[in-house]
């Protein structure tokens, strides 16, 4: 079973990204393929996503959108955890909100 996953990647800093690099723990069985304004690899439970070159500039304020494509392996999928973003730990929506 395949889904549409998107992360939108904040700059909430006061410095312009120049380059990106999200990582990410997603702990069950899922292939992953990369779809817009992502490069998305899995290995083990580590989910690494870089910028495609064209969205590698974030300055402060703006949002770069992206989305990939998950193929899980039939189990019930948890919610990815550990967000870092250029090795600086981050929060999600979903965290900021419990």
């Amino acid at each position: 079973m395949s889904s549409l996953r998107s992360i939108d990647i904040k700059n909430t800093s006061n410095q312009t990204f120049n380059g990106w690099t999200l990582q990410f723990v997603w702990a069950q069985g899922q292939t992953l393929r990369t779809d817009t304004g992502i490069n998305i690899t899995k290995s083990g439970n580590i989910v690494t996503g870089t910028d495609v070159g064209v969205n590698a500039v974030i300055p402060p304020g703006a949002t770069v959108h992206t989305s990939f494509t998950a193929n899980t392996d039939g189990v019930a999928n948890s919610r990815p955890f550990l967000f870092a973003l250029n090795n600086r730990r981050c929060t999600t929506p979903q965290q900021r909100n419990q």
